[in-house]
């Protein structure tokens, strides 16, 4: 089951938006699909720039074929 390509692109802008663009570097909002949910993370960069950035779960996002919510 996969999720609305139209509702996935609406929770992309809206991650996209929590953060001004000139933060970016430091700090963004990103959504992660799998088939039935979305999880929505916060990532952030190692703070001695070595490493992978960090990814901090914020909400998941559940999607019901049968309601289409």
């Amino acid at each position: 089951m996969a999720l609305p390509e139209t509702d996935l692109h609406r929770i992309r802008l809206w991650a996209q938006e929590r953060v001004p663009e000139h933060l970016w570097d430091e700090l963004k909002v990103e959504a992660d699909v799998s088939d039935r949910h979305v999880d929505i993370v916060e990532v952030r960069p190692p703070w001695d720039g070595v490493g992978e950035h960090t990814r901090f779960p914020i909400t998941r996002l559940r999607y019901t074929k049968s309601s289409g919510q």
